[in-house]
């Protein structure tokens, strides 16, 4: 035997279930245009992308095997340099 059946009460909450489904989906939707700091969290911490990209300055450093490197060999790719002492 079906459950509503048994409770002859389901019908009565059909709706306010979906009722409060909805204000739920409406209240739960943010409202108005995001602001910039929103819209990109990195605006938040005072991170912004340059507009002019300028070239790196031209350096000369030695690898960790002896070999001198200069910065331009890497031109067009991504490079990651490391500064660290022990002081």
């Amino acid at each position: 035997m079906n459950t509503c059946r048994k409770l002859k009460s389901c019908h009565r909450y059909d709706g306010t279930i979906a009722l409060i489904i909805l204000l739920l989906m409406f209240l739960l939707i943010p409202t108005g245009p995001a602001t910039a700091a929103e819209a990109n969290p990195f605006a938040k911490m005072g991170v912004f992308q340059l507009k002019d990209r300028p070239d790196a300055p031209e350096f000369i450093l030695t690898d960790l095997n002896g070999k001198k490197r200069n910065l331009g060999e890497f031109k067009g790719r991504f490079v990651m340099l490391n500064f660290w002492a022990t002081w």
